[in-house]
């Protein structure tokens, strides 16, 4: 039997290193704690998931500025597309029967 020697031996991969990331990248993913946080729901109280929120601001834009003059933000709308879009397609999310019929 041979042992290691420090010149032989793999080099240790520490769990907080960038090594760490580069050998396993599934250790990386936030997605399935995003997609979670998006449809979390808490019970018993009022309102829906982030998910509703976003919807309801895309289909229904409050007026916003001084004086409530202007009834949409373009850029803000762009940026709620662009997070459905990906939860869509990257994080394999779901919408609702309710939020599909409102989009």
């Amino acid at each position: 039997m041979i042992l290691p020697t420090s010149e032989t031996a793999p080099p240790t991969i520490h769990a907080n290193s960038h090594a760490s990331m580069l050998s396993d990248p599934s250790s990386v993913s936030t997605s399935a704690l995003t997609l979670a946080a998006i449809q979390y729901r808490t019970e018993g109280e009022e309102g829906g998931s982030l998910l509703d929120a976003w919807v309801s601001a895309l289909v229904e834009p409050v007026p916003f500025g001084a004086d409530g003059e202007t009834e949409k933000d373009v850029e803000f709308q762009e940026n709620i597309v662009r997070i459905l879009y990906t939860f869509a397609t990257s994080c394999n999310g779901a919408f609702s029967a309710v939020q599909k019929y409102s989009l």
